[in-house]
């Protein structure tokens, strides 16, 4: 399988779980709550206390990015951009996005 057909076989797939995702949440947003259909602070918490629920949301915050990330690179390839110049965008993007998201964590952190 080539790399282009494994970009978009990857887009597919996130995309399809970003849809699950979706429902996931839209159910447990508006059905689980308990203030008109929304959940209040400490429901919103206790979801994060639960192991499985927190996995999700790593999940899907790491389906997103990779899900976006694939998509520029996706289009930087159908703009005529070199497959490998392409990937090593994405890639940049990738790791300013991880070292944000880890300052982010540290600043957080720290702060709590």
């Amino acid at each position: 399988m080539s790399g282009e057909a494994r970009s978009w076989l990857g887009q597919a797939l996130s995309g399809l779980a970003l849809l699950a995702f979706g429902l996931w949440h839209m159910l447990r947003v508006h059905y689980g709550g308990s203030v008109g259909g929304l959940p209040s602070y400490e429901e919103a918490v206790a979801v994060f206390k639960d192991p499985f629920s927190a996995a999700l949301a790593v999940a899907f915050t790491v389906t997103v990015a990779f899900h976006a990330f694939n998509g520029v690179k996706m289009v930087l390839v159908e703009a005529g951009v070199d497959e490998a110049r392409a990937s090593r965008a994405a890639r940049l993007l990738w790791a300013a996005t991880s070292i944000y998201v880890a300052a982010l964590a540290v600043y957080l952190w720290l702060r709590v």
